[in-house]
């Protein structure tokens, strides 16, 4: 199906790999390093789903340094000519029928009412064809943050999600949990981020500052989560 998208920049074979493998998913990921051309693979994507009367709107949400970089990009791999890109504190949405829509948001702003209004009119009135990525998906690893439960269930209507991200474990495994349940929970196989972890870490309690605090003390399956990765996920090292 991809073999007849016809793109505006011409991808390396990584890139047009990445979208063959990923461009008809609902839920997926792009685990590929910096330099790696995750942004286009993304931009294609969309623009496939447009093409295939699938979107009409997406919605990018990026870290600050980032998010207003996506109009060049966006300008400079998409073959769609009926463009509508608007950013977030540049200018109000207003979409526009017969275009590709583009919402641009910095992520600091789901964590705040402000920007979580902005985006809920946006899904209440076209989830049904939306597509959102998240760029740099390690920004929502920390589940209790504010930020991180507003885009999860901001997210939820959505029909096609992506996330991307170099490295998707900074630090450990149960980063993966929130950036995988954003795109869906199902994925994993876990509802609850306790179930979760109790499969893939062995926890330690100990006393810091007067109270119990549990930290990993080794984990174990990670050869099934891998495996799990694989199904939904395509990743490209620099190498």
């Amino acid at each position: 199906m991809t073999e007849q998208y016809k793109y505006k920049t011409k991808p390396f074979e990584h890139q047009r790999q990445a979208l063959i493998q990923g461009a008809e998913k609902r839920n997926y990921a792009y685990f590929m390093e910096m330099g790696t051309g995750k942004t286009k693979v993304a931009i294609d994507n969309a623009c496939w789903l447009y093409q295939k009367n699938k979107i009409a709107t997406v919605i990018v949400i990026a870290p600050n340094s980032v998010y207003r970089n996506w109009i060049k990009e966006i300008k400079t791999h998409a073959p769609v000519t009926n463009l509508n890109i608007c950013a977030h504190k540049m200018e109000p949405f207003r979409w526009k029928d017969g275009h590709l829509n583009w919402f641009l948001i910095n992520v600091e702003a789901l964590s705040h009412a402000s920007g979580v209004k902005v985006l809920q009119e946006i899904t209440l009135n076209h989830a049904s064809s939306c597509m959102m990525i998240l760029d740099e998906s390690t920004t929502i690893k920390n589940r209790s943050a504010k930020r991180s439960k507003n885009i999860c269930r901001l997210g939820k209507p959505i029909q096609y999600k992506r996330i991307l991200t170099g490295s998707p474990i900074t630090k450990s495994p149960l980063d993966l949990f929130t950036q995988c349940a954003f795109l869906s929970e199902s994925l994993l196989g876990f509802k609850s981020f306790f179930t979760f972890r109790a499969r893939y870490a062995v926890m330690q309690q100990i006393e810091m500052n007067g109270r119990a605090v549990l930290f990993p003390k080794y984990y174990t399956n990670l050869n099934e989560l891998e495996e799990k990765l694989k199904t939904f996920s395509y990743r490209v090292r620099k190498h």
